[in-house]
């Protein structure tokens, strides 16, 4: 699966997004982060990219400011970074970004909170569209990042939904796939 995943990525972010200049970012001692980072790669060389600086940063890495500043200063139009959601949140953070956590399961919008988000809501006690639309003054996400295992389409609907145009969403794990009419 983990070739599927990369090569998927990168086909969308070269054919669908236009993108012809990447990057990579991956955990090197993980035991899945690296080879979705080389599929990635292998895919967008493949269809027509350019992948202009790769980083692997050690296990258990919590300050990314530095490979951040390296990865910016590269000017990749995109970065793949197959990681955890605490890395993700870490990154983000360090890239200056505006956290918020969304689960149907209290103790993870708890790991959410430990892990850096900024705010961390169950979507049993409201609503994620009015949490967005309260966080974003209305006007969306520049990004929504989405990591979960689910048969619903429901929550890669909802995360595009949250993006402002042209926003970017990212969905990450198993999910389901259905019609979607938004934009």
């Amino acid at each position: 699966p983990d070739a599927l995943e990369g090569e998927m990525a990168a086909k969308y972010v070269f054919e669908e997004r236009g993108k012809k200049t990447g990057a990579r970012f991956y955990a090197a001692q993980d035991t899945s982060s690296p080879g979705l980072a080389q599929s990635f790669k292998d895919a967008f060389v493949k269809a027509g990219g350019k992948v202009v600086i790769e980083k692997g940063f050690p296990k258990g890495e919590t300050n990314f400011t530095t490979f951040l500043q390296e990865l910016k200063g590269a000017n990749a139009e995109v970065i793949f970074a197959p990681v955890y959601y605490n890395e993700m949140v870490q990154i983000a953070r360090q890239a200056g970004m505006y956290v918020l956590g969304l689960d149907i399961d209290e103790r993870r919008v708890q790991q959410a909170l430990e892990f850096g988000a900024h705010r961390a809501v169950t979507t049993k006690n409201e609503d994620p569209r009015d949490v967005g639309a309260q966080m974003t003054g209305g006007m969306g996400a520049d990004g929504v990042f989405l990591a979960g295992v689910t048969t619903s389409s429901e929550p890669l609907n909802l995360s595009f939904d949250r993006c402002r145009h042209p926003g970017t969403g990212v969905g990450v794990g198993a999910g389901g796939v259905g019609e979607h009419g938004g934009g």
